[in-house]
């Protein structure tokens, strides 16, 4: 007696096994009216076999998000509280541009969904995708020079007082892609990588938590920063070279060369310095140069004068 995949091989002698598995896994065959669960099923000559037509795959929704306005540049959605806009590329949960993404990918695949700007988390309102390049960078532009008016409701408790006016606080960021905490890190990575240079082998990260304002964390780094150019400045040739041993926070026991491990610092303290001049410029402040070329330029020019 046959198995279900020696009858449909027979039945559909142009097609792949793999493709014939594929129908089964589906769903889309059955045995005298009952959905076939494995290709090893037998099939006798009074059985009879059904193939189902291949299901269309439906669409990719735009839920939760809720469309306000769409036209062939923009598009602009209601993002409910609780979704992130977006977030780094090892991010397991929903994002409003992913939602976005897989929405236009359906039905205009050479649409190219950009950020434009963000909400929080846990705030409610429109966002704003760009479809297009040009839309992109002329959106970007607008609300950099803030040429957008952007008005904001809050819930707030007790009573206003005075009712209407200006509010400048320091603000503490929550720990997720906040400039605090991204300053924090890298500061943090400094002074492991301090401890390291000199013998020692840290078994976690420098609580740095009581450090809420930028002007306790630059106090700390300042200090720390003296400690590290200290060391850097007593550095010969061979003491570059030389190996140096350190057990990681996850990894285990590693040895390099000193200057490697140096390398690696400054090569991990200027990605993340990237990454606070894209959030800074998304809060709307204006961060200064980090390009090293201007960084040469204006060291000549100190020395000059």
């Amino acid at each position: 007696m046959p198995t279900l995949l020696e009858w449909l091989v027979q039945k559909y002698p142009t097609a792949k096994k793999q493709t014939l598995r594929e129908m089964v896994g589906q769903g889309r065959v059955a045995i005298n009216g009952k959905l076939a669960k494995s290709v090893k099923e037998a099939v006798g000559e009074s059985d009879k076999v059904a193939v189902g037509k291949k299901r269309e795959r439906e669409k990719a929704s735009i839920a939760p998000l809720i469309i306000v306005h769409e036209d062939e540049d923009v598009l602009v959605v209601k993002k409910p509280p609780g979704l992130l806009t977006s977030t780094n590329v090892r991010e397991r949960r929903a994002t409003a541009i992913e939602i976005v993404r897989n929405y236009l990918a359906d039905r205009q695949p050479r649409a190219r969904s950009g950020i434009v700007h963000r909400l929080d988390r846990d705030a409610s309102g429109l966002l704003v995708f760009s479809k297009n390049n040009h839309a992109h960078q002329s959106l970007k532009k607008q609300f950099f020079e803030h040429a957008v008016l952007r008005e904001y409701l809050a819930v707030v408790h007790g009573r206003v007082s005075p009712p209407k006016g200006r509010i400048e606080s320091k603000l503490v960021e929550l720990k997720d892609g906040s400039v605090r905490d991204t300053l924090a890190h890298i500061c943090g990575a400094e002074l492991i990588w301090y401890e390291r240079f000199q013998g020692n082998s840290p078994s976690s990260l420098p609580d740095l938590s009581s450090l809420n304002t930028a002007e306790a964390l630059h106090a700390h780094w300042s200090e720390q920063e003296s400690k590290l150019l200290g060391f850097v400045a007593r550095l010969t040739q061979s003491d570059l070279d030389r190996v140096m041993e350190y057990k990681t926070l996850n990894f285990g026991v590693y040895q390099n060369p000193l200057w490697q491990s140096m390398q690696h610092l400054v090569n991990h303290s200027t990605y993340h310095r990237g990454q606070v001049t894209t959030l800074l410029r998304q809060l709307g402040a204006k961060p200064i140069l980090t390009d090293l070329m201007h960084f040469y330029r204006e060291r000549s020019v100190a020395v000059q004068g």
